[in-house]
């Protein structure tokens, strides 16, 4: 009797514990979202706003949500990696743009991403420039990027990267996928139609 109780104990704690990281991983405070919250896959982008493959990356999933309407849910994460000059600066603004105006973070990475030479000459002059057109607060958008807040939510996205194995970027989590590279449409396309049929 001993023995089965401690067994469904165990069995119970195990249960509780995976549920409870998987709430961990799948939090998405301080993501930028695009798509609907209940679409039935999830597409997780992991780019560094210095890097120009991930503008290519970037249109990958503009035209993935085009593609699939209501079928996609996109979550913007930071994954600034060292040997860009600005891209940790970069991923501070972006999320400190989160913070202010949700709305206006996507815009905020497309606008970046559109003018990639102007972040590698001007750095943060850049990107305060431009999120003060986005309607965002100079001053408190300086606070929020070396406050723990947003160390924190940058911190997490890096952990999770580093989870799925990501080194460069862009990378993708596609569902139960990983993507590495912005790869040709045409096998992207292929990833979603494959999680979508789960």
């Amino acid at each position: 009797m001993k023995a089965n109780f401690l067994k469904k104990w165990i069995l119970l704690s195990v249960s509780l514990l995976a549920l409870n990281m998987a709430r961990a991983e799948s939090n998405q405070e301080g993501c930028v979202i695009a798509g609907p919250s209940d679409a039935p896959l999830t597409i997780e982008e992991y780019s560094d706003l210095e890097c120009v493959y991930c503008a290519r990356g970037a249109l990958l999933m503009k035209q993935a949500l085009r593609d699939y309407p209501g079928k996609i849910k996109l979550v913007l994460r930071n994954l600034p990696l060292p040997m860009h000059e600005y891209a940790n600066v970069a991923a501070k603004a972006f999320t400190a743009v989160w913070l202010q105006k949700p709305d206006r973070a996507y815009d905020f990475q497309e606008q970046i991403f559109m003018n990639q030479s102007r972040l590698s000459s001007e750095g943060e002059t850049f990107l305060l420039e431009l999120a003060k057109k986005l309607g965002v607060d100079e001053v408190q958008m300086k606070a929020d990027m070396e406050s723990d807040k947003v160390d924190k939510i940058i911190k997490r996205d890096l952990a999770l990267a580093d989870k799925y194995g990501f080194k460069g970027t862009p990378s993708f989590r596609v569902g139960s996928e990983s993507v590495h590279g912005a790869i040709p449409y045409n096998e992207m396309r292929a990833v979603v139609d494959r999680q979508l049929k789960k």
